[in-house]
């Protein structure tokens, strides 16, 4: 699936910024794993994008639980409790 691109008003250059979906596996400090979606600005890293949240949170859509195969909308996670998040694209 192609990631969804939504233009973004404002950039520091003068040209407008993308915002992509990006899929994610995220690994919680109690072992609990999902597979999910964040958003991103081309060209930006998830290290730092998760490490400047404010207030530690971070909006994850698409969730689906590793164990159960669970589906659910959006969730929002603090990034305290995580132990692991790897992008499954090339992109993030």
């Amino acid at each position: 699936m192609a990631p969804s691109v939504v233009p973004i008003a404002g950039s520091h250059s003068g040209r407008p910024h993308s915002v992509k979906r990006r899929p994610v596996h995220f690994l919680l400090q109690d072992g609990t794993s999902f597979d999910g979606q964040v958003f991103l600005l081309d060209n930006q890293a998830l290290a730092p994008f998760i490490g400047t949240r404010k207030g530690g949170w971070v909006n994850v859509v698409d969730v689906v639980w590793r164990s159960t195969r669970a589906p659910l909308a959006h969730l929002v996670l603090q990034a305290s409790h995580l132990a692991l998040a790897v992008a499954l694209d090339a992109g993030a």
